[in-house]
């Protein structure tokens, strides 16, 4: 299978903004940035078809590292979980969601340190140890990581060790800082910078505390030259870049004791905030705790969200949903948060609502939608009223174009086959949706260009699809006076000179253009004021 790393994310905005006022430590941002950015398995070959409709979408989802969701999504947590009250301002037209004391964004705060306590023995490993390097013939890196890790260092850190991770991903240099780093060190680029390491730690930065920690399982090539003097020069280039010093176990240690030293090394490593937290969550479930199912539906569902939505427009792009298809047959797995109704629905009235302002009478396919859930989360409150199977134990037989394997507590690596499910649903692709170890810098975020649509808008003084995205986006109720004849303009690709006065939404108006059009928009702006805005 293959392997992508994306970036979606969404946050309900009451939530992020209580969150931003708690005093824990942790900045929320760095969470939501690492939480916003997932890694997928997928076993088909990737086309890139990015049409017009695809690639605005693609922009709007990942318009921030998180976004904030539609008013739809806002609208189903106010009514499922009934915690609060949507209101509209009467001076400023704004769509407020205001959200009671019953909210316990403490609880919420703990959930983003995402790890999933029922993982053990009963999961098999993704890792192909057999691909890692070989010492005499002895699979020493499994053993560490099977055997020595769960033993020394508990059991929760094995999803959080990321293997076989690129020495240049770690370094993330620009050009110019790697061929400083080149001419000092001596070293041959090829041969350097595209390395693996055998492990790896790393965590969002907390100060005082180093960011990351390398683990290598050396043979006896390590010990001579010139393999000794390049392990040197690793050791140096990753500690300069604020991580801790690498630990470095003989192969001969694996199999009888390792020194003391090196396991010290880690746990001190482990002694990290962030690790700490989750080592907290891995023994203590969240879903147990009055209020947990809630907190982690109120913390992890919009990300889930957003991860499927992303996902879907990779499945379109690549041709494996067809747009011109009479349906589509879809199944999702929800490892953890419900999330698959609230994606696919929402995503679809996105869509619909951009067909509806091209104007040529487009549809999307008919969706046969199921839903999977573990019985830890099959009470969730956002999947009320919908009628979902336990993957455990499937009812009914489905065909599906594709199945989506969805988890926000769990990373890439582990994997539970349900049998049952297998034998009741058949389908042509698979992909597996899960949380990153670390953000690779090769698959950066990027606006996606297409050819400009002419968008026809209707006559109406407040056009349904333009009014759509206008909440949506920037949570305004109605245009006002003057701003949709100037969008009627520039959506059909027409110059336009607009005259408003101050404080009349001028600013909406391009913002908007700009966000409903397949690419990157210039703003010429003489006012400071607005630039810094």
């Amino acid at each position: 299978m293959k392997k992508k790393q994306l970036q979606a994310g969404y946050v309900l905005k009451s939530v992020y903004n209580s969150l931003n006022r708690l005093e824990k430590g942790f900045s929320v941002k760095p969470l939501f940035e690492h939480l916003s950015t997932f890694n997928i398995y997928y076993d088909f070959i990737e086309e890139k078809n990015e049409n017009s409709i695809t690639a605005i979408l693609n922009n709007l989802i990942s318009r921030g590292l998180p976004t904030f969701p539609s008013i739809f999504i806002e609208d189903t947590f106010l009514d499922k979980l009934k915690m609060g009250e949507k209101v509209i301002s009467d001076r400023t037209g704004d769509i407020l969601y205001q959200y009671n004391d019953n909210l316990n964004i403490d609880l919420i705060y703990k959930s983003l340190f995402t790890i999933d306590p029922r993982i053990n023995g009963t999961y098999n490993t993704l890792f192909n140890f057999d691909s890692w390097e070989e010492h005499s013939g002895s699979d020493y890196e499994e053993i560490f990581f099977q055997k020595i890790l769960p033993d020394e260092l508990g059991d929760c850190y094995k999803q959080c060790l990321e293997t076989q991770r690129e020495i240049n991903s770690i370094l993330n240099l620009p050009e110019e800082s790697k061929n400083k780093l080149i001419k000092k060190l001596q070293i041959d680029q090829n041969r350097f910078f595209e390395q693996r390491v055998d492990f790896s730690f790393q965590f969002p930065h907390y100060s005082n505390f180093k960011d990351g920690l390398v683990i290598e399982i050396d043979g006896s090539q390590h010990e001579v030259e010139p393999q000794k003097s390049l392990d040197d020069k690793r050791n140096e280039a990753v500690e300069k870049k604020g991580w801790k010093k690498t630990v470095r176990i003989k192969t001969s240690e694996v199999k009888s004791n390792i020194d003391e030293t090196k396991i010290e090394a880690i746990k001190c490593f482990l002694e990290h905030p962030y690790a700490q937290r989750l080592k907290e969550n891995y023994e203590n479930k969240i879903w147990e705790e009055e209020f947990g199912l809630e907190a982690l539906q109120f913390a992890l569902t919009p990300i889930a969200i957003a991860r499927i939505q992303k996902t879907l427009i990779f499945l379109i792009n690549s041709n494996i949903l067809k747009m011109n298809a009479r349906k589509w047959n879809i199944a999702i797995i929800e490892r953890d948060v419900p999330c698959g109704f609230l994606a696919v629905n929402d995503l679809k009235n996105q869509i619909t609502n951009l067909f509806d302002l091209e104007g040529k009478g487009k549809s999307i396919p008919k969706i046969n939608l199921k839903i999977y859930n573990t019985e830890e989360f099959s009470q969730c409150q956002l999947n009320m009223n919908n009628k979902t199977e336990l993957v455990s134990k499937p009812i009914n037989n489905f065909k599906a174009d594709v199945v989506l394997d969805v988890s926000t507590l769990q990373r890439l690596g582990f994997y539970k086959a349900e049998k049952e499910f297998e034998e009741k649903v058949n389908y042509k692709h698979k992909i597996i949706i899960r949380s990153i170890h670390s953000i690779s810098y090769k698959e950066q975020r990027k606006v996606i260009s297409a050819k400009p649509i002419k968008f026809k808008i209707s006559k109406e003084e407040q056009p349904k699809p333009l009014v759509y995205f206008l909440q949506n986006i920037f949570r305004k109720n109605s245009f006002r006076d003057g701003q949709v004849e100037i969008l009627r303009r520039t959506l059909n690709l027409k110059d336009v000179i607009a005259l408003l006065p101050t404080g009349a939404g001028k600013s909406l108006t391009y913002q908007l253009s700009a966000l409903l059009q397949p690419g990157i928009v210039i703003i010429v702006d003489p006012l400071k004021s607005l630039m810094r805005d």
